[in-house]
């Protein structure tokens, strides 16, 4: 369902004349959402590290 969803979307955006899509994605989550991004044609480019601090 999801790469559906995401096959859609990457369509319509390419009707509206863009030429790329980003987005950001988890990588230590265990879905498998960044497997499903590479297999979608997604490249990473750039790591980001966040930081968290509970108080």
């Amino acid at each position: 369902m999801a790469k559906t969803l995401i096959s859609i979307t990457l369509q319509k955006l390419r009707a509206r004349g863009m030429e790329e899509a980003a987005l950001g994605v988890d990588a230590e989550n265990p879905s498998g959402a960044r497997h499903l991004y590479e297999k979608l044609g997604f490249k990473e480019v750039k790591k980001v590290r966040f930081y968290r601090h509970h108080i």
